[in-house]
């Protein structure tokens, strides 16, 4: 096993009394040698220990170094050495040292050579996690994806922790309620830098680092570390150094200890990626992924985008929701993709979702906050690319007339989602028709609504009665306004294609400035 300097710096603390330690040093260091001044060639995973007389020439030293000194030379001048990794070390003879420094090696190498035989023995977690804890130093704990402790340091605690306590005492505890409720979700620290992220707990306030074991590119659980003194300061860079070691080592090893489902791994996540980026040749090469991944090419479905009302809720709660709707729905698959979750469903024998399944999907929704968005039925995966405008279109008919957590069907803003494409290729004027911009010039100047009146009139079958109970007016003024229009425009209203056309206009003018830019 490498150490680094870190951690060299960190055993022998009570002695070092000069330092410098680069931002870059980190665990390359196996092997240590007393330092010969006649050496030519220095080697960079190698521990120099050497006495005073041998730190004279700074320009000697190679950047990036490992060097011991047992004792401060004359007129030392830490600043010349900022290119290495120094300790000087003082209180201890040199033999002493050296001692110390090759029980050092032997502390971190027979820790290392315990934890590749209890992985290779395949041995509980919690013997794996009780071991990592005496190598780090610090509390640690694996969660599976529900926030249920797989194993748990049993020797070490960190007190005054809330979070912890949960841990420590377990589901449906008094204070568990705090481990769902803290950050960071696993979208946090997928979007973090590298394999970990170090936070403060947004409810005990201490320094919490947070990692995830994956197999097969899919999330499977949490890999924590919480700290236990100086709860308010960072972790030290050894500590970090040795929790990512150990977290590497877990999570090589991690499908040994994690049942894997094929179909949350990101063959899935891909095979739907490629699919709307169009990236297939032909049905052929899609039909090789389907029978791959479980589905029949020979089927009809129906793909369902379930949307959270949350928007920032755990997504480590995706992948719950999804084996339950593939339990209440038998054959369906779900894929979690940018935050959302895609059923896709098998209709064999039906036109149509079946009764059954959608009231199970409605009371599903209802009960977990969200919606579903319904496509069309379709037997050809390749065209699926479709969809996707489709559904962040739907979505956004939705949320401008107000949510419900619900099932939506696309049917429903079929109209809507035409006059979308309508307007985004013939936008603004082009479209109007002769009649209806007459009636919009006429009520400009005039200051009147004859196009309100219109609209009501076409939409209520052209009746007088109706109309004027909704537009507030005695059926003898709404018909003479009606006249009016007719002699304006020269046209009557009995022909039904003019009523239609209009009528179209009319709904088209409605959402063309929302569409497009005016």
């Amino acid at each position: 096993m490498k150490i680094s300097i870190n951690i060299i710096e960190k055993v022998m603390r009570n002695h070092v009394v000069l330092k410098n330690i680069r931002d870059d040093a980190d665990m390359t260091i196996d092997t240590y040698e007393v330092y010969d001044p006649n050496h030519a060639a220095f080697k960079e995973n190698c521990l120099y220990l050497l006495r005073p007389e041998g730190l004279t020439d700074s320009e000697g030293f190679p950047d990036g170094l490992n060097l011991v000194c047992s004792g401060k030379p004359d007129g030392f001048d830490i600043e010349k050495y900022q290119h290495i990794n120094l300790l000087i070390i003082e209180g201890i003879t040199p033999e002493k040292n050296m001692n110390l420094i090759i029980s050092i090696f032997h502390r971190y190498n027979s820790f290392d050579e315990r934890l590749n035989s209890l992985i290779l023995e395949n041995a509980p977690l919690q013997e794996i996690i009780d071991l990592a804890t005496q190598m780090v130093e610090m509390p640690i704990n694996i969660l599976d994806l529900n926030h249920k402790v797989l194993a748990i340091s049993s020797e070490m605690d960190a007190p005054d922790d809330p979070i912890w306590k949960s841990l420590k005492l377990g589901y449906m505890s008094e204070y568990y309620e705090n481990i769902l409720n803290t950050s960071p979700t696993m979208g946090d620290i997928i979007r973090a830098k590298g394999n970990s992220i170090e936070i403060t707990s947004s409810i005990s306030g201490h320094h919490v680092q947070i990692s995830l074991l994956r197999s097969g590119g899919r999330p499977i659980a949490y890999f924590g570390m919480h700290k236990f003194y100086e709860t308010q300061k960072p972790f030290e860079k050894h500590t970090l150094q040795l929790y990512e070691y150990l977290f590497r080592k877990i999570n090589r090893n991690a499908g040994q200890y994690f049942a894997i489902k094929a179909d949350r791994g990101l063959l899935y996540e891909e095979f739907l990626h490629n699919l709307f980026d169009q990236k297939f040749k032909d049905s052929d090469e899609i039909d090789v992924f389907l029978l791959k991944l479980g589905f029949n090419p020979g089927v009809s479905y129906q793909m369902g985008l379930i949307s959270f009302r949350d928007s920032d809720v755990k997504a480590d709660l995706y992948f719950t929701m999804m084996d339950f709707l593939e339990k209440l729905i038998p054959d369906s698959k779900c894929i979690a993709m940018d935050l959302f979750i895609y059923i896709i469903i098998p209709i064999d024998g039906n036109e149509y979702l079946s009764d059954e399944n959608q009231k199970i999907l409605a009371e599903f929704l209802g009960i977990h906050h969200c919606l579903c968005v319904l496509s069309p039925p379709f037997e050809s995966f390749l065209n699926l690319h479709k969809f996707k405008p489709m559904f962040a279109a739907v979505l956004g008919f939705i949320k401008n007339q107000g949510r419900g957590d619900r099932l939506y069907h696309f049917y429903e803003f079929a109209d809507l989602y035409s006059m979308k494409l309508l307007a985004d290729e013939m936008p603004g004027k082009r479209m109007v028709h002769p009649m209806i911009q007459k009636l919009i010039d006429y009520d400009a100047e005039h200051h009147s609504d004859y196009l309100e009146t219109l609209k009501v009139y076409l939409r209520n079958e052209s009746s007088i009665s109706v109309t004027a109970s909704l537009l507030h007016m005695h059926r003898n003024s709404l018909q003479y306004r009606i006249n009016r229009i007719e002699q304006l425009l020269e046209r009557n209203f009995d022909d039904w294609q003019l009523r239609e056309q209009l009528l179209f206009q009319l709904t088209y003018l409605e959402y063309q400035a929302v569409f497009s830019e005016k």
